[in-house]
């Protein structure tokens, strides 16, 4: 637009057109629907236009408004729709619409393609000028130095790099005999005659040295015989002296020999170094006019080949001016559309739905994994790795279930049914009983009979009930569970070991007395502070113990307030109390303080056969549960289970349990 404003203005005014022709089929417009610029630059829509610009025509604001323009996926075409309030007009508009762009798409090519030629022309122009510029400066520097060609296959380039090569060895040779010649005059200046290798190499020199040597030898030998002036005498002292003289002249001629060789092969090599250096020069004002001319012929060789490229260019435009073919064509046009394409309430209500559902799966599932507690015996499997003993309900979490069991359950309470298993409920000090088919008697029966069969070979005799911490239901977890093997004949005892917080008496609805701390200190015998109670008639009742009759159910309490629960747990006198229940009593239910924070039930678990941890379904954290049975295993405790307490039986996680839950018989 900013290259081009003139075509812009003509496309504006082409789209100004047709919406008059169609304006009549509409409602009249505002008295003034222009938009300016400025206006549509702030909105988007036209943001690359320059304010100097005019603004755009009346209409031209709406038409594109109802203009939609959108890619087909994975393939080269588009898809052009016009919203109006006509379906007619819709149709029309979006095929006049794409002929229109069809046919500027063509004249915008033969714009395009003229100014292209127009652009060709003048560069050839251009190039052809520096082209015979260029020869023509090549041409000079050919005149100038008087070369033809300087370039790499040149045949004198080549010639005198030969040549210097040549000289080059030739006088490295000069040199070396130089070098040669001038040691040998340097040994006769310096009266070292016998060294040179011209002596010693002379078969002459050689020979007169051995008569010279004989001779004195001779002379020696005559000179012990005769008198100095004796004939024989004389005559061998005038043949070494004749012998002496023609060997000084035979040296004589050796060391100039060595001088003229000497002085001969210095000059030849001056002669060389001359030449070579000459030509060495030579070899350098050839490279250098190389590199100039190269230079030349290259600026030649480059505007040749762009004014031919140019040409070939120029040719090709002119052909394709000449034929002219439409960048896009219509592969579908528009049909009259059979129905309004917005609002569409359905799909509406569609998308409303799946988006409600989406953020309602997104926060459940959110809700989920914030929540860390334990819910159901798979978490316990796979978290704790320890099997699940049963799975008490706690049905205060449902008013419908919770209400109608509580219904039922007064009436059985009032009523002249058999005997009770479970505690369920009290008032004051007596104790509430759950009839014989009550689901929590169920649940006590499944936990009683994991407990009794998790080990065949070798029952346990005494149990420790215990939880990570406050609030699980250890205690009645403890009283029901003991009720439950009651009534099987066992002979039971529970023993409340927790000596901080004691609620065993307060479960079965007893009063607190002597028990446990006080045998442990020594202020009271075993057999004085165990308790039995008759579980008949729908209620529980308690007297001091005779060890005589047929009772149902033995407690020992905690016993009165102390300092140090801790050390008298851990005390011997604790393990003999233990056998000494054992040896009387089937199985020894112990109720202990929760693990954390204290160590009371991490001692007792070291003395029992099993330990049953009791944790609290949908409410007590993963960690915390897995903290304290690393703490019991730390201690070597056996721990055989885990009662899943107090869940709610209405939650998703026990929809299994759903028809058993809501559907319990109320006679």
């Amino acid at each position: 637009k900013n290259e081009h404003p003139g075509i812009f203005a003509q496309l504006l005014g082409r789209f100004s057109y047709l919406y008059g022709l169609i304006q009549d089929k509409l409602h009249p417009p505002p008295p003034h629907d222009g938009i300016s610029v400025n206006a549509r630059s702030s909105q988007g829509g036209l943001s690359s236009i320059e304010p100097d610009l005019p603004p755009l025509p009346p209409g031209v604001g709406r038409y594109i408004g109802w203009l939609d323009v959108l890619p087909v996926t994975n393939t080269r075409m588009i898809k052009v729709s016009f919203a109006t309030p006509s379906a007619k007009l819709s149709k029309r508009l979006a095929n006049a619409h794409v002929q229109k762009f069809i046919q500027r798409g063509l004249q915008a090519k033969f714009e395009l393609t003229g100014e292209a030629r127009r652009f060709l022309e003048n560069e050839i122009h251009r190039v052809e000028l520096e082209l015979g510029q260029s020869e023509d400066a090549l041409n000079q520097f050919r005149r100038t130095h008087n070369v033809v060609s300087l370039d790499d296959k040149d045949p004198t380039e080549n010639s005198n790099i030969e040549r210097l090569a040549d000289l080059a060895r030739r006088l490295t040779a000069a040199q070396a005999d130089r070098i040669t010649a001038e040691a040998e005059y340097h040994l006769v200046k310096s009266r070292d005659s016998d060294s040179l290798p011209a002596v010693l190499a002379s078969s002459t020199i050689g020979a007169l040295k051995n008569e010279v040597s004989q001779l004195e030898v001779k002379q020696a030998e005559l000179g012990e015989t005769f008198l100095p002036g004796s004939p024989q005498l004389q005559e061998v002292n005038s043949k070494l002296r004749q012998a002496r003289a023609q060997l000084e002249r035979e040296i004589t001629r050796a060391i100039s020999g060595s001088e003229s060789l000497y002085l001969a092969a210095q000059s030849r090599e001056d002669a060389l170094r001359t030449e070579f250096e000459g030509q060495q020069a030579a070899v350098l004002d050839l490279k250098e006019l190389s590199g100039q001319y190269l230079k030349l012929q290259q600026a030649v060789n480059a505007n040749r080949s762009l004014y031919g490229t140019l040409l070939t260019r120029m040719h090709e435009t002119d052909v394709v001016k000449g034929v002219q073919i439409a960048s896009a064509s219509i592969v579908d046009p528009a049909e009259e559309p059979w129905g309004p394409s917005e609002p569409q309430v359905a799909l509406d209500l569609v998308f409303a739905l799946i988006f409600g559902l989406a953020i309602g799966v997104s926060l459940s599932f959110v809700l989920e994994n914030m929540d860390a507690s334990l819910k159901t015996p798979d978490d316990v499997r796979k978290l704790l790795r320890l099997p699940t003993l049963g799975v008490v309900p706690n049905f205060a979490y449902s008013p419908r279930v919770g209400m109608r069991n509580f219904m039922g359950l007064r009436r059985r309470l009032t009523g002249s049914e058999g005997a009770s298993s479970i505690v369920t409920a009290r008032r004051g000090d007596v104790v509430r009983l759950v009839p014989h088919l009550s689901l929590h008697a169920e649940a006590y029966r499944g936990i009683r009979t994991s407990l009794l069969f998790c080990n065949p070979e070798k029952p346990l005799r005494t149990v420790l009930v215990t939880s990570s911490e406050a609030g699980e239901g250890k205690t009645s977890t403890t009283v029901n569970l003991a009720i439950s093997l009651t009534s099987l004949g066992n002979k039971v005892i529970v023993v409340d070991a927790d000596m901080r917080q004691a609620r065993c008496h307060e479960s079965l609805g007893i009063p607190a007395g002597p028990g446990l701390a006080n045998v442990l200190r020594g202020e009271a015998d075993l057999d004085q502070v165990v308790q039995r109670l008759s579980l008949r008639d729908g209620q529980v009742t308690s007297a001091m113990a005779t060890r005589n009759g047929d009772l149902d159910l033995d407690i020992l309490q905690s016993g009165s307030q102390v300092l140090d629960p801790s050390e008298l747990i851990a005390s011997p006198r604790m393990g003999a109390i233990l056998e000494t229940l054992c040896e009387r009593y089937d199985i020894v239910l112990i109720d202990s303080p929760p693990i954390f924070p204290v160590t009371d039930a991490a001692i007792l678990a070291t003395i029992v056969d099993g330990v049953v941890l009791v944790v609290r379904g949908q409410r007590t954290g993963r960690e915390i549960t897995r903290e304290a049975l690393e703490r019991l295993r730390f201690m070597k405790a056996t721990v055989v289970g885990v009662i899943l307490n107090g869940v709610d039986p209405e939650s998703s996680e026990y929809n299994r349990y759903a028809y058993y839950f809501g559907s319990e018989r109320v006679a």
